[in-house]
């Protein structure tokens, strides 16, 4: 089951695509990393209790050391020596401030979206893989998306209804509201499914009675006998600019609504006059919708599941997740 456009690949690469802040080096020599980034994309930090990786061991060359410190090697290791009475073992460096320096690794990302991270580097200087016994640190996810509050998401290509499923928008039409989606349908009823509808505005959807065409502007409403529809069909519906409709780019009719706002917000996958009312409910798939003021998109939904997996629709406007407002659980693929 596909689950991002990113869990396909398998890269490797290396320099600065993958970022890291360094928390901090114990005195042990751990390296504490935590906010890593791939490619400018948060990954979902996966650890100890503390929230962070304890990474591994600084490792550093007598030369390395002295120029970290901006010291000659002589008067480094002098220093050093008698600060601790010893000289450095194995050349670690104890105390290191590398808070914001650059990490670098070789990383790979499998098929179930972990990104795995190896053979590490900051400034230059490697440090000790100390994870898994594959040599990988399984780092955790690419988020697609992240929400206000910094909540990863992942896009999928669909969500999918079995009837009991749907989502308010929290936005109500008026008579300068447009709208484009993309549905499939499995099963057709009498009085739907809806499609996104909220009390007094229906956008285009197709019923089994007649079969018709039906959509509502603020009461106005059209009722049109039309045979092309069939279930397991990807229809994109576009309305109303210049009061015209669309459906998978082919004009299907005009409606004219009159002026006025809605006294509830448009619904996805129902209607809102009885939300839960199966004889509405969507049965299919929701592969996108977009919802407009005029020309200025207000709402931008796609499909995706956040760090729990747990399916929601993402608005890309607002950064901000909607998820199933009836009961059980959307499915995605």
């Amino acid at each position: 089951m596909t689950r991002g456009v990113f869990i396909e690949l398998n890269i490797e690469y290396t320099g600065s695509k993958v970022e890291c802040k360094i928390s901090r080096i114990n005195p042990d020599n751990t390296i504490y990393l935590s906010e890593c980034e791939v490619n400018g994309k948060k990954v979902l930090d996966k650890s100890t209790e503390d929230g962070y990786y304890h990474y591994g061991t600084l490792v550093l060359t007598n030369e390395e050391y002295a120029d970290k410190l901006g010291k000659n090697i002589e008067v480094a290791l002098k220093d050093y020596y008698e600060e601790n009475n010893k000289y450095p073992i194995n050349y670690r460096l104890l105390d290191l401030p590398t808070l914001d320096k650059d990490v670098n690794c070789v990383s790979k990302i499998h098929q179930d979206g972990t990104v795995y991270l190896t053979k590490c580097s900051i400034d230059g200087s490697y440090i000790m893989n100390k994870n898994e016994e594959d040599g990988y640190y399984h780092y955790g996810r690419i988020y697609d998306y992240i929400d206000k509050d910094g909540n990863g998401y992942i896009e999928v290509e669909y969500l999918e209804s079995t009837g009991t499923q749907y989502i308010d928008t929290q936005y109500y039409a008026d008579e300068n509201t447009n709208a484009i989606y993309k549905i499939e349908v499995e099963q057709y009823k009498k009085w739907g499914p809806h499609l996104l509808t909220g009390q007094y505005y229906a956008f285009p959807f197709y019923r089994n009675e007649g079969p018709q065409l039906v959509a509502t502007r603020n009461q106005i409403s059209l009722r049109q006998y039309d045979t092309s529809f069939y279930p397991n069909k990807i229809f994109e519906y576009k309305a109303f600019w210049n009061n015209k409709f669309f459906i998978n780019d082919e004009e299907k009719g005009t409606l004219e609504g009159s002026s006025g706002k809605d006294i509830k917000p448009l619904f996805i996958g129902t209607a809102a006059l009885d939300p839960s009312n199966t004889s509405y409910t969507l049965i299919g798939k929701i592969y996108y919708v977009k919802i407009y003021n005029n020309d200025n998109l207000v709402r931008d939904y796609i499909p995706v599941i956040d760090s729990s997996e747990k399916p929601c629709l993402f608005d890309k406007v607002e950064h901000k997740c909607y998820y199933n407002q009836g009961t059980g659980e959307f499915l995605y693929g």
